[in-house]
């Protein structure tokens, strides 16, 4: 969880208000992982036809 605080200011002469707002940041740290995997998995995979198609063409 992060809780986070911005000031606003008031211009009119009210009191001033402080915003508080909390998120929860486990879904994201989650979704995070999931795309790094993926992109390692596709790395993998270019990195594979690469190597096949260097085996075609005889290089």
């Amino acid at each position: 969880m992060i809780l986070d605080a911005r000031r606003i200011m008031a211009d009119d002469g009210r009191p001033e208000l402080i915003l508080l707002t909390v998120s929860d940041r486990a879904e994201a740290e989650q979704a995070r992982f999931e795309l790094e995997g993926h992109r390692e998995f596709l790395e993998k995979l270019i990195d594979s036809v690469r190597e096949d198609s260097r085996c075609s063409a005889g290089i």
